[in-house]
């Protein structure tokens, strides 16, 4: 079993220079400009999940990874036991 967690990567997104207008944020009096995805916007958990949906289907069609699921930002799946390799800086085997 394996997990990828891209916690925060949504915020990485750039958007439409007319949209950060409306992500104008003020601390101390002073106007600052959100340029990235605001996760409390209407349709940033959209932007995100066709973005993964994309990633995905990459993964799936393209690299072949079996059995790969989705929630969110958590990315997971398995692989039999014979198909890990050992990982030396951890000492321990992964897929």
């Amino acid at each position: 079993m394996f997990k990828s967690d891209v916690l925060q990567a949504y915020h990485h997104f750039p958007m439409h220079p007319l949209w950060q207008l409306k992500q104008v944020i003020n601390v101390n009096n002073k106007c600052y400009v959100n340029q990235c995805n605001n996760f409390s916007g209407c349709s940033s958990a959209l932007i995100w999940v066709s973005f993964m949906s994309l990633v995905t289907w990459i993964a799936s069609v393209f690299i072949l990874i079996e059995h790969l699921k989705l929630y969110m930002d958590d990315s997971f799946s398995f692989k039999l036991e014979e198909n890990v390799l050992l990982y030396e800086p951890y000492g321990t085997y992964l897929p």
